[in-house]
């Protein structure tokens, strides 16, 4: 029989929506909540010192012991490692806070040096003097409660920074997430500053700190939220847009040391249908996590590696998003946890809802075991008192609760995140409020689009030779399963490749391959994510003599659609569609054409597997757009090492929209690199679409992602060539430009 759980304390708060909430490390019975008026989309704030104390049979009496009014809304709260009656806030209009309970009205200090919104607070606890604060403005900022000023200010991104946090090992590591895709750490010991605008050396050290000693580029969309795991130094999780958490190790990092790109990715954890909010780390297990999400749910993970579901408990018991959650206490399978969840308010439009998605922060919770804390924000006409938070206790759920976690023997391709770019169908944009606004940025800002198709559309290219060749290609859909791979869509990385299939200089191979069994060798093209198919139905078109495989996924209606558009554009007998995923044996590409129990060979003859796999191997890979999903660049490098022929004349040809970032970017350079091949060519290309104009190109500078805008990252193209180490040469530095003038 099931036990009962007791009813939940609840304190309402009427007016005031929560943002945050931070127990006492002194005070185990004490909590303050971070409150904003309006939704914090204009008016005043409230901080509320509320009082927790144990009831009979397990339940909660909550205790509202007083409040503090603010001129504007409040964000994030962290009480004080030194003073236990002390606690910093974070407010709309750009100010810090320091607060003393003891007395009443106004603040002790007030600081006002960050130009935007304060996003989050963190109190360090190993320098207990010591406290950090983000922003939308980019910057990180560095305080001691004595001190009028800031003591140390970093230009920590070029964008809004969700948080900033001290790590709980090192006393001078601090680790920040932002809008613009990655995780970044700072060694503070290391004086490194800001190039000077003219260029040169800059000595100028009032400008802000702004070289990380490590980046980690873990998304091309918004990472919300990040963890230092409690017990593991150097191992931390994130999580954002992407639906994904991460866990990072990131123990090759050498302190002391600026510019560093990596990070391995020991865990992606998929599950939930929206961004996450809030990820948290168990301070007693190192392998527990907890996540909150937009799908409305709260979820409790396992990291360990051992045989099993790591998704452990699902709370869901809200109807609308949960953004935060926090402390995991005990074991989940043993004793009790600790959850701290905040939601959005039902009736909100889902642009509004989009935009409040920006202030909703995290809170920083530390409470005894067997307390579940959850903040709503709920407008009176919905039945509900207007703002409440609740105390539940959660018990054990590894006997309550069963769910069953579906496992998949394919590889990892599947796992592939969302791309901040995809456009989806206009008839889904309810079902995706996180993403309400990607389609009118072209509209509204006039944005370069990354995306030129939906699913099912079709697609016309025509080629400027003579005559002209025309491709016309419909969009495919896929699997619900497969939505994040991206391939209902006609990417325009896939368009440029094809406008500018010279690049490729396919010719120029052609002529330089050697003789097989007397006659010419035919050249093998494969294509990797093909999509729809464009770039190898235009080579089939122009080379009849190339034989050229298309691969994706191996999606049911991807493959469909990518045969119908081989045979609608009556290239067939020199180009197939092939389902394969990354990772898998090459071979197969030959066997998935063979009639007769023989491997097929590309060139019409029919092979055995030990007629030697170089010969069968492709002499061009192309793909675009493949390179989004940083986790994946192993698999990916690996695939290329499979399948390219083992011959100096043998290429990659890739082409990536900036949407990918920068930083993504090098980090599959550096991949390749220590994989065995070297960069022939590498430049940025401007997206063109006029005859009128020669698109400009310009030298690969991974530095550009310090100071371009969204606008700028949609209008160019990454273009590189790649080819097998020659042994006795130099190998290239992805930090260095290398362009082929065009």
């Amino acid at each position: 029989m099931a036990r009962t759980r007791p009813p939940p304390a609840v304190l309402h708060t009427p007016g005031f929506a929560h943002y945050a909430l931070s127990w006492s490390p002194f005070h185990t019975t004490r909590l303050a909540l971070a409150s904003s008026a309006n939704f914090g989309l204009v008016g005043n704030g409230r901080l509320h010192i509320v009082s927790v104390n144990p009831g009979p049979n397990g339940t909660h009496h909550t205790a509202l012991d007083k409040y503090y009014e603010t001129q504007d809304g409040l964000f994030d709260i962290a009480w004080s490692e030194i003073h236990e009656n002390q606690l910093v806030t974070a407010s709309g209009d750009g100010s810090i806070r320091l607060w003393d309970v003891m007395l009443n009205d106004l603040p002790i200090r007030a600081w006002q040096e960050h130009t935007r919104e304060v996003f989050s607070v963190d109190w360090s606890n190993i320098k207990k003097d010591t406290f950090a604060s983000s922003s939308w403005d980019g910057l990180v900022k560095l305080w001691l409660p004595e001190r009028p000023r800031s003591v140390l200010t970093m230009q920590a991104h070029h964008s809004c920074v969700y948080q900033a946090l001290f790590s709980p090992h090192q006393p001078d590591v601090l680790a920040t997430c932002s809008t613009d895709g990655t995780v970044r750490i700072f060694d503070l010991r290391v004086k490194s500053f800001a190039p000077h605008p003219g260029g040169g050396t800059n000595t100028n050290f009032a400008t802000p700190l702004n070289a990380a000693s490590l980046t980690i580029p873990a998304s091309t969309t918004e990472v919300l939220s990040i963890d230092w795991n409690k017990y593991r130094p150097f191992v931390l999780a994130s999580a954002g847009v992407d639906k994904m958490a991460k866990v990072w190790d990131c123990r090759m990092i050498k302190m002391g040391e600026v510019g560093q790109v990596g990070g391995q990715c020991e865990t992606q954890l998929l599950g939930h249908e929206y961004a996450i909010r809030k990820i948290q780390w168990s301070p007693h297990r190192p392998d527990l996590l907890a996540t909150a999400s937009y799908d409305m749910t709260c979820r409790v993970w396992t990291t360990a590696p051992n045989i099993g579901p790591q998704l452990l408990y699902i709370h869901d018991p809200h109807t609308e998003f949960v953004v935060a959650c926090e402390n995991l206490i005990l074991s989940i399978l043993a004793a009790p946890r600790v959850l701290i969840i905040f939601i959005t308010p039902p009736s909100l439009s889902n642009l509004l809802a989009t935009y409040l998605r920006k202030y909703f922060v995290k809170s920083f919770g530390r409470v005894s075991p067997g307390i579940l804390i959850s903040s709503t924000c709920l407008p009176p006409h919905a039945g509900h008192l207007p703002d409440s938070y609740s105390l539940k206790s959660m018990k054990s759920v590894s006997q309550e609760s069963q769910y069953e976690v579906a496992s998949s023997s394919l590889p990892l391709q599947q796992q592939a995140q969302p791309d901040p770019s995809s456009n989806r169908d206009v008839n889904d944009i309810d079902d995706d409020p996180e993403n309400i606004l990607s389609d009118s940025l072209q509209t509204l800002y006039d944005y370069q689009p990354v995306t030129l198709t939906s699913a099912h559309s079709l697609y016309t290219h025509t080629h400027s030779t003579a005559p002209q060749i025309t491709v016309t290609v419909r969009t495919p859909d896929t699997e619900a399963a497969n939505w994040s791979l991206h391939a209902s869509s006609v990417w325009v990385a896939a368009v440029e490749m094809a406008s500018n299939i010279d690049l490729l200089r396919l010719d120029e191979l052609s002529h330089r391959m050697g003789m097989d069994h007397g006659e010419k060798r035919k050249i093998r093209v494969l294509e990797l994510g093909a999509a729809a198919g464009l770039p190898s139905i235009l080579i089939a078109k122009l080379y009849p003599n190339f034989r050229i495989i298309a691969t994706d996924y191996p999606d049911p209606r991807i493959i469909q659609t990518l045969s119908q558009n081989i045979q609608q554009n009556e290239v067939q007998m020199n180009c197939h569609a092939v389902p394969w995923a990354w990772g898998s044996d090459p071979e197969t590409l030959f066997l998935s054409l063979d009639t007769d129990g023989h491997g097929l060979g590309l060139d019409g003859s029919s092979r055995s597997r030990s007629s030697g796999m170089n010969s069968n191997r492709f002499d061009v890979i192309i793909a675009a757009d493949t390179l989004w999903n940083p986790t994946l660049h192993d698999i990916f490098v690996l695939t290329l090492q499979g399948a390219l022929r083992r011959d100096p004349e043998s290429r990659v040809h890739l082409v990536a929209g900036l949407h990918t970032g920068r930083y993504t970017i090098q980090s599959f350079l550096h991949a390749a690199q220590g994989a065995g091949f070297r960069v022939v060519h590498i430049f940025e290309r401007e997206v063109h679409h006029s005859n009128s104009t020669k698109a400009r190109t310009r030298d690969w500078d991974v530095a550009r992602a310090e100071c371009e805008d969204e606008k700028d990252r949609r209008g160019w193209v990454i273009w590189m060539e790649l080819a097998w180490e020659e042994r006795g040469e130099g190998r290239f530095s992805p930090n260095s430009a290398s362009r082929r003038d065009t």
